[in-house]
């Protein structure tokens, strides 16, 4: 999907008609202006990752883990995740656990992890969309309840509070 594309397909937040993703939309997506940023950050991040991390301060978790590769590209998350315990590994995966990776690394046996938990959100990091088909068929999963994709990360939730499966695809 090119650039256009995805601003002709996507809706802001008032194409939305769930209130949690009205909400995520106008508090982490579109709430750059008075966002107040841990000191010296704005200093060592693009626009994306600005983003990235108010995506990551609204989500609620409990635990968080990162992939090897990202923590090595975001270097700032080790250390200004707001929230949350961070995990070594997942072998044995907690309710309320925020993943964060490229979708390249979700692989068939951490999908299998998912389905055991209820309440799991994945975020996907994919600056500028270079991995548009795997994001597509990690959105089609039937475990996550609630897929949100973005240009630059996409947010797989696992939550029974959702009744039925949504996608929306949002600027």
């Amino acid at each position: 999907m090119n650039y256009l594309q995805y601003l002709f397909k996507s809706k802001g937040r008032h194409g939305t008609h769930s209130p949690f993703v009205y909400t995520f939309v106008e508090e982490a997506l579109h709430r750059p202006k008075g966002y107040v940023y841990p000191p010296g950050f704005l200093a060592q991040t693009t626009a994306a990752q600005q983003t990235l991390f108010r995506i990551i301060s609204f989500l609620d978790f409990e635990h968080w883990y990162g992939t090897p590769d990202l923590k090595d590209a975001l270097g700032w998350l080790n250390e200004y995740i707001p929230k949350g315990k961070c995990l070594d590994s997942l072998t044995d995966l907690p309710e309320h656990t925020l993943i964060i990776a490229r979708p390249e690394a979700l692989n068939t046996m951490l999908l299998a992890q998912v389905e055991r938990t209820q309440y799991l959100s994945v975020l996907l990091w994919h600056e500028g969309n270079p991995a548009y088909q795997e994001v597509v068929a990690l959105c089609q999963q039937e475990v996550f309840q609630c897929t949100l994709f973005t240009w630059d990360c996409s947010l797989l939730i696992r939550n029974p509070d959702f009744k039925r499966k949504q996608h929306y695809l949002l600027r």
